[in-house]
């Protein structure tokens, strides 16, 4: 299974970090060139409040998001940006991956799992 090493925002949540590290992400093969989209939390977390956090004006190349309550239905998804985009009030930047190690964008496939380890932190 492919791994994507992040740095996370200073301010996470305990449940952002939860939606990050808990669970195996699925790359959708649906998805846009702007983005990496994992939608198998979303079943999984309709009744858990997910407020905003950390909301951007503009996303970056290899932020980390979380789409928050106001999504509605999308609620729980989480993302990888692959470009440069308009950011807004229902999106939650909870990470980034480091300038060093988006590559590792490019190695996920279209309906492939991975998972996100913490820079600097050991996984099993």
């Amino acid at each position: 299974m492919k791994k994507i090493d992040i740095t996370l925002v200073e301010d996470i949540t305990a449940f952002e970090r939860q939606l990050l590290f808990d669970y195996t992400h699925n790359y959708r093969g649906d998805s846009s060139d702007y983005m990496i989209r994992s939608t198998r939390l979303r079943a999984k977390i309709v009744d858990k409040p997910l407020p905003s956090n950390h909301p951007v004006q503009m996303i970056k190349k290899g932020d980390i998001l979380i789409l928050n309550e106001a999504y509605g239905q999308y609620k729980g998804e989480v993302q990888i940006a692959l470009k440069d985009r308009p950011g807004d009030k229902k999106i939650n930047l909870v990470g980034h991956i480091p300038e060093d190690r988006l590559f590792e964008m490019k190695n996920i496939q279209r309906f492939e799992d991975f998972r996100f380890c913490e820079v600097n932190k050991q996984y099993d």
